[in-house]
């Protein structure tokens, strides 16, 4: 599971990435008339069209198989005897601080897979957004249940944050001593700062 969160991540950083180049165009898009800010309905599915499509090439990257669902995208693992779909959707995050994930009645969330020689699990995949459109936080969880009917609210594991080397892509860390900040005294300290 471990190798699995790691390359999770990979298609998290992708979609950070993304949304961080492009997000701003989304503003751009609904003042172009006065109707598209009326309601929250025409930016928000841009910002899923942008995340969808920064998944997509993520798990491109990755190496990992991919399907449309349901007007969203599974990323499929494959893991010893287990297979998984990690559902792209968007989440909601509640003053308590709890994840919350809605989906309809009808969605294929909800639909039980029969018994096979490997194991299938569900899991999110999940994002929320800032006011900018660009992502705040990526997450992944098996949903273990629901409750509720026509909207369902999805019972989730635990939760997967999946956050990643903060370094901008082509970054390169070295070990090189930056000028006026050496060992004075050979220990590892930094020198007296006091004159700063």
């Amino acid at each position: 599971m471990e190798s699995e969160i790691a390359v999770l991540r990979q298609v998290a950083r992708e979609i950070r990435e993304s949304t961080e180049e492009s997000g701003y165009k989304v503003g751009v898009a609904v003042r172009q008339h006065g109707a598209f800010s009326q309601t929250r309905g025409p930016a928000s599915a841009l910002e899923r069209s942008l995340v969808l499509e920064a998944a997509r090439r993520g798990a491109s990257q990755a190496g990992l198989t991919f399907e449309a669902a349901s007007g969203s995208l599974d990323i499929i693992t494959n893991c010893g005897d287990t297979i998984r779909y990690y559902r792209v959707k968007h989440v909601k995050l509640t003053a308590a601080g709890e994840y919350k994930v809605i989906c309809g009645e009808g969605s294929s969330l909800l639909v039980t897979e029969p018994e096979s020689l490997l194991r299938e699990e569900k899991w999110i995949l999940g994002y929320t957004l800032s006011d900018d459109h660009t992502i705040e936080r990526l997450i992944a969880a098996e949903i273990v249940g629901w409750r509720g009917e026509g909207p369902v609210c999805l019972t989730l594991g635990s939760i997967i944050v999946l956050t990643d080397d903060p370094s901008p892509r082509g970054f390169t860390s070295t070990d090189e001593d930056l000028p006026g900040f050496e060992d004075e005294d050979g220990d590892g300290e930094i020198g007296d700062a006091s004159g700063f």
